[in-house]
């Protein structure tokens, strides 16, 4: 739940309710049909406890008010075991799956590669490849799709890094007349997505990660550095995080 700073209190007696007095929620038909009382109320007591559920507070707050609000409505309530953290992987795929929703709408290409986990070290090479190909108006897959070719009205990529496996999105929407057909093909062989599938990349470093200069990401040349400054990229003011970013 989220408030503004003024109404601390009314979120401590909220969430505290909430804790001690569960609340119905919603699930699938055939996990309630199966779930017994008993086990409903084990998984409550274990999984929310108050030292499995953090809170993150922001802004002008006073931090002795906070923890005075915090003992008043929530120092009542027993803390329980730590439950166990129960490991969890997604099954091996041995091939490539597709779906197609139809439903009277502007049409879309979503195409989704699985990506290693959170703290994997291959997560900073996905991140500088995103930020070639499609984190902005300026580069490689939007000035091609966009802007030379015409195909598509906007098309982004880059990785989203989950912890227990992730995956590399690339989405864009068609510009009519072209399909969704056509602009699958455009990005499947387009120059550096297509290299990426044929061989490792390799990105070079200078004081920062950052791509090197050339005709593709993975060829080794002058490399640049960044600077930790956002503004300096305008690019990242084409769209609602990147301006959050860069403030």
């Amino acid at each position: 739940m989220s408030f503004p700073g003024n109404r601390l209190e009314l979120w401590a007696l909220l969430e505290s309710d909430r804790m001690r007095n569960p609340h119905p929620v919603i699930g699938w038909p055939s996990e309630l049909e199966n779930l017994t009382r008993p086990q409903a109320r084990e998984f409550f007591r274990a999984y929310y406890a108050l030292n499995n559920a953090p809170a993150v507070l922001l802004g002008d707050l006073d931090p002795a008010e906070v923890i005075r609000t915090a003992e008043r409505y929530f120092g009542s309530i027993s803390a329980q075991p730590t439950p166990p953290r129960l490991p969890l992987e997604e099954p091996p795929q041995p091939g490539e799956r597709r779906i197609r929703i139809g439903f009277p709408a502007e049409p879309q290409l979503l195409m989704l590669y699985r990506s290693p986990p959170v703290g994997h070290p291959d997560t900073y090479a996905l991140t500088v490849l995103g930020s070639v190909l499609g984190d902005g108006r300026s580069l490689r897959l939007y000035k091609r799709l966009v802007e030379e070719r015409r195909l598509t009205t906007n098309v982004a990529a880059g990785p989203w890094f989950l912890r227990y496996g992730g995956l590399f999105p690339i989405q864009a929407t068609p510009r009519a007349p072209h399909t969704v057909e056509e602009v699958e093909a455009a990005v499947r062989t387009f120059g550096p997505v297509h290299r990426l599938q044929m061989e490792s990349p390799r990105f070079c470093t200078g004081d920062h990660v950052w791509p090197c200069r050339g005709s593709s990401p993975w060829e080794p040349r002058t490399p640049r550095t960044a600077s930790a400054n956002p503004r300096r990229w305008p690019w990242r003011a084409t769209t609602t995080s990147g301006v959050a970013a860069s403030s």
